[in-house]
Order: C-alpha cells, then structure tokens, then sequence
C-alpha cells in the first residue's frame, strides 16, 4: 500500500528535531535485525509513568525490547484511556501484572488545575476547564490511587497483579509502595 506524499513544507519550516531524528533513523534501519517478536510482552508486564524524557525505564527496570508494554503519559496517572489500553494488552496480548511508577520532581505535582487552564487559556485564548490534567500534591497517594484504579476496573480480572512505587530522579532509587 502506498501512501501519497505529506504536504512539503515550507522553505525554513522544518521541525527542529526533524534531521536529526530521521538522520537516527535511517542509522538505525542500516543495523536493524528484525526481532521476531510478537506484540505480547514477554515479561507478560505493562509499566504505567509519567512521559518525563529523565525516566529511562529499560535501564532502570532490566527491561529488553518486547519485554514488557510502557504506557506513558503526564504524571503517569490512570487514566480512562490507560484503562483502555490495560484492558487489550491484558484479554489480547496476555500481561498479568502492571506497575504503576510515579517520581519526584513531577511537572503536575504542587500544582493545580486552574493554573493549568490559565496557562492554555493565555498561550491560546482556548478554554481547557473541561480538562482533569490530574495534577498531585502527595505522591504516595497518587500511585495509591491508581493502583487503586486499576484493581477496581471491572473490565481487568481479579487475578491482575497492580502494584506501584516512586522514583527519586535526584538518586535513581526506586521504591516498591504497594
């Protein structure tokens, strides 16, 4: 299947990142080994966190490619889409256990939602009040609740294993709480 070209850009419009991206890009296709990996993790793990580009998770996990799925989004909280997510890797691809991993230093600990619509509201003039950005004041109880989350969805079986804990990105220590 062919695709039609994306719109040229133009003159000077490229996105900063773009060359040097592709350009890894086309490095790594020169030494690329197709795997023959399924899309089921083999660890049978998902790992829930936040997207700060500070948390390596292969390194600190002992994770290799195709051992585990990595949902991430801001503050690595559960969401209705992380749910969503949670229930296709478990009934689809058979993972039988989640970890949710929250940090310190978290851009949406300490602050507040209406700080955050103001802040689109003057980039942008857009209301974003409908929006639950789940900012957090405490933590522990952020990853408490979401673990919470997961073993209360009705669409996860009873025997999904959910546990969690917080990573000090000031030492690397990560801390199993719950």
């Amino acid at each position: 299947m062919t695709h039609p070209d994306p719109t040229p850009q133009a003159e000077n419009s490229e996105p900063p990142s773009a060359p040097a991206v592709l350009a890894a890009a086309a490095a790594y296709r020169q030494r690329f080994v197709a795997d023959n990996l399924s899309a089921a993790p083999v660890r049978h793990l998902v790992v829930v966190t936040c997207m700060d580009a500070r948390l390596d998770l292969f390194r600190l996990l002992g994770l290799e490619i195709g051992d585990a799925h990595i949902l991430r989004n801001a503050g690595g909280r559960v969401t209705d889409d992380v749910l969503r997510s949670l229930t296709l890797s478990n009934h689809w691809l058979g993972t039988r256990e989640v970890v949710v991993i929250h940090h310190t230093g978290c851009g949406l600990f300490g602050v507040h939602n209406d700080e955050i619509h103001a802040r689109v509201h003057d980039a942008t003039g857009a209301d974003a009040s409908s929006i639950d950005f789940l900012p957090f004041d405490d933590v522990v109880a952020s990853v408490t609740e979401d673990v919470k989350r997961i073993e209360q969805c009705e669409l996860l079986p009873d025997d999904l294993v959910a546990w969690g804990g917080v990573y000090d990105v000031a030492t690397g220590t990560f801390t199993r709480l719950i």
